[in-house]
């Protein structure tokens, strides 16, 4: 899942990444203009909450451009539909809100406009997205002193205009889900486990932790105040129809002549597996494989749906298959469940089952277990301590760890600061930082600070796909209510 402003790459292509474009500030002369780097771009490569950090201050406005739509896709109220379904999940766990204006083929092509040439809508279109399934990122206004950071005032969605990137309505979702993640300000992570994660490529159609809380630091809590994001939403969990009656099922999956079993999972076609652990081959594909018959009673055939249920209980991914067999035949046939080395990287029970789309009846399941543990560089965490100086004036200290004990920026991002970069200041493991911030004025203000570490993060796991990007690491949001009378005058995100 790789994206160029920020996207996700498609089955097969190189994973390129969304970034936020590099700054360079230029002095003001009599004569000065703006110049191009002096606004925040979506167009180069960045760290994951940006090289230069920002934000969206109010809604983001979308506007959906059906020009160049694939054949699936070709209704615009089914593609605003899962626009819908992908930015319902950001505002269910985050406090950003996404609005869709409507359709228009002649919107504005303002990419590559400065800031005042841009119309404030984030135009969802179709294109070849670099070879990746989606392109996505935010730009920036100019830098803002009065907030400290990058307001983001416009952006776009590119979506791959090729029929054979698409599998089916639920892929188009899980890409939307990463690309509005890149629209409100996410880079790429390092965990597998992420939807912002983005090589190899994961079919993860949900926010996991580290996405909710990278969400919540920037945009506060959701209409759904997660109390521990490491747990499953149980609005996003799959339900399975009702059983189908035992006649339907009578001559499927049952071992016959041409598998000794009814189901079963495997490497291509290779020996059934117990499990995936490991020493499963990797680069490869893993294959669920089902018998029909044996010599069925009946000519068999079902309009089904395979869905690929993962550990978390989410829909992982779902295949449109005719399950057919001719009258007293036995016959078998297998669809791929994903690539070896992105089911290992979800460990747990995963699910698989079969529907019958006329009935809407569930007609087999199959559990397998994959026993691995994926390891990936975690990003520095602090604990956070507020203490009021004066009316306008806190001490913030950060007792800031690193668990491979790597070095450590943190970066402050205060109002009034002349520098789009940030204040830096060098930490390690188990060291305290310590800052007196002076705010503008007696009021409610927040201050962003970044943790970031010194070692490799996510730059693509495929040769040539190092343009996806270094992966996020930590960001806090301290709100103070000013002067500060009581804890709870300060809310820590």
């Amino acid at each position: 899942m790789t994206r160029v402003s920020a996207g996700r790459a498609g089955n097969l292509a190189t994973l390129a990444g969304i970034f936020l474009g590099s700054l360079v500030l230029v002095p003001i002369a009599l004569a000065w203009e703006p110049q191009v780097s002096d606004y925040l771009r979506a167009t180069d490569p960045a760290l994951g909450i940006g090289i230069e950090f920002g934000r969206w201050n109010s809604q983001i406005n979308l506007v959906y451009d059906p020009d160049g739509a694939p054949a699936p896709f070709g209704t615009s109220a089914v593609v605003i539909d899962l626009i819908e379904q992908a930015i319902a999940q950001w505002e269910l766990v985050s406090g950003i809100k996404i609005n869709i204006t409507g359709t228009d083929r002649f919107a504005a092509i303002d990419e590559n406009a400065g800031p005042s040439g841009k119309d404030g809508l984030v135009r969802v279109f179709w294109g070849p997205a670099g070879g990746a399934v989606g392109l996505a990122g935010p730009d920036g206004d100019f830098f803002d002193e009065d907030l400290g950071y990058f307001p983001y005032i416009d952006g776009s969605v590119e979506l791959n205009d090729d029929p054979d990137q698409w599998d089916s309505p639920s892929e188009l979702v899980g890409v939307l889900v990463h690309e509005l993640g890149h629209l409100i300000g996410l880079g790429h992570s390092d965990n597998p486990h992420s939807v912002m994660f983005a090589n190899p490529y994961n079919h993860l159609n949900h926010p996991r932790a580290d996405d909710i809380l990278a969400a919540r630091a920037l945009y506060g809590n959701g209409t759904l105040n997660i109390s521990d994001v490491t747990k499953p939403v149980s609005q996003w969990l799959y339900t399975p129809p009702p059983a189908a009656p035992a006649g339907t099922t009578a001559d499927l999956f049952k071992a016959n002549s041409i598998f000794e079993l009814g189901s079963f999972i495997a490497i291509d076609y290779d020996l059934p597996l117990t499990d995936v652990d490991a020493s499963t081959k990797a680069d490869d594909f893993l294959w669920f494989y089902y018998a029909i018959g044996p010599n069925n009673s009946r000519a068999i055939d079902i309009d089904a749906t395979i869905v690929f249920v993962d550990p978390f209980g989410y829909l992982y991914e779902s295949r449109q298959r005719d399950i057919e067999c001719q009258l007293n035949f036995s016959c078998a046939a297998g669809v791929t469940v994903g690539e070896t080395n992105v089911v290992k990287s979800v460990p747990g029970t995963w699910t698989i089952y079969v529907i019958d789309n006329a009935f809407n009846t569930l007609l087999h399941k199959l559990n397998f277990d994959v026993n691995t543990t994926k390891v990936f560089n975690a990003g520095p965490v602090a604990n956070v301590s507020v203490t009021s100086v004066s009316s306008i004036v806190v001490n913030i200290r950060l007792d800031v760890s690193d668990a491979e004990g790597d070095a450590i920026e943190v970066v402050w991002h205060p109002q009034s600061t002349p520098s789009a970069a940030g204040i830096t200041d060098k930490a390690s493991d188990g060291s305290t930082v310590s800052r007196d911030i002076t705010f503008p004025t007696a009021s409610t203000h927040t201050l962003y600070i970044e943790l970031r570490d010194d070692a490799a993060r996510y730059d693509g796991s495929s040769a040539g796909s190092g343009g996806a990007g270094d992966g996020f690491q930590n960001l806090i949001a301290i709100t103070v209510d000013l002067p500060i009378a009581d804890s709870g005058d300060v809310h820590i995100r």
